[in-house]
């Protein structure tokens, strides 16, 4: 009987920590993981993961781009079950065996590693709390809202923003050294400045497209920084853009170059 308990474990366990890796790094909702076909998943060179619209809030298929290094672990999956099977898992096939009580076998599972099951906050952990926490995540990691919002497929944006106001005091330094940094006029501390690599690490994991887009920003901000690091006489907190340099005309609300006092144009 121990043996075959083991063979289960060995067997099933692994499955459902790839289940709850998915859920927390996706935020899939509970359907759309149980209906999760191989046909859904695209484990390319640029992975995808579409649920089906069957299973999703907005009935409409949304394909969400996958991070590598769950990909990878997804394929591994789908090899296991090839072996296992002595054939390739049909497009049809679910990709994922869901429990019918999903809290019940993670509360089972979260006390077989020592985790609690509820926390200080009385947060109790389900397949709901591990979406939540894709959220929080995004928002820690200084992920953009607007794209926390499309990945984590919010109608609401306001939805959103509670998990962007979840984050801790520490998580907030990063803001207030560069708050403080353009005050004085001094340049943020190297391991406080938001790099290039953390920006594209910040767009989910590893996953192209959205990496090459934190890539971009990063590059656009440290040549804009550089264009626009000219100090004001008087004023070492301000930064001020050399392109337009309203400031020196007093202009609180500047108006556009048409509508500003002088000769009329054709």
């Amino acid at each position: 009987m121990g043996r075959a308990s083991n063979a289960v474990v060995a067997r099933y366990v692994p499955r459902r920590g790839l289940l709850y890796v998915t859920a927390a790094l996706t935020g899939l909702r509970r359907a759309e993981l149980a209906g999760l076909r191989c046909a859904d998943l695209d484990l390319g060179d640029r992975p995808t993961v579409s649920p089906r619209p069957s299973t999703t809030k907005a009935k409409r298929r949304d394909p969400l781009p996958l991070d590598a290094g769950l990909a990878a672990r997804l394929k591994v999956h789908r090899e296991d079950i090839a072996r296992e099977r002595g054939k390739v898992p049909a497009p049809t096939d679910a990709v994922f065996h869901v429990p019918k009580n999903p809290c019940e076998q993670i509360a089972k599972d979260a006390r077989w590693c020592g985790l609690d099951v509820i926390d200080a906050h009385g947060r109790r952990l389900d397949l709901h709390a591990l979406r939540a926490s894709a959220a929080t995540r995004m928002a820690t990691a200084g992920v953009p809202m607007q794209m926390a919002r499309r990945l984590i497929r919010h109608t609401d944006a306001r939805r959103t923003a509670r998990h962007y106001e979840k984050i801790g005091v520490e998580d907030l330094r990063p803001g207030i050294a560069m708050v403080g940094a353009a005050f004085w006029g001094m340049p943020v501390a190297p391991h406080m400045a938001p790099s290039a690599a953390s920006l594209a690490a910040a767009a989910v994991g590893c996953s192209a497209p959205l990496a090459e887009a934190g890539t971009t920003i990063a590059h656009q901000s440290e040549v804009a920084s550089e264009r626009h690091a000219t100090p004001v006489e008087g004023a070492a907190c301000r930064s001020v853009p050399i392109a337009d340099e309203w400031w020196r005309r007093r202009e609180s609300n500047p108006r556009p170059e048409m509508l500003r006092p002088g000769p009329l144009r054709a």
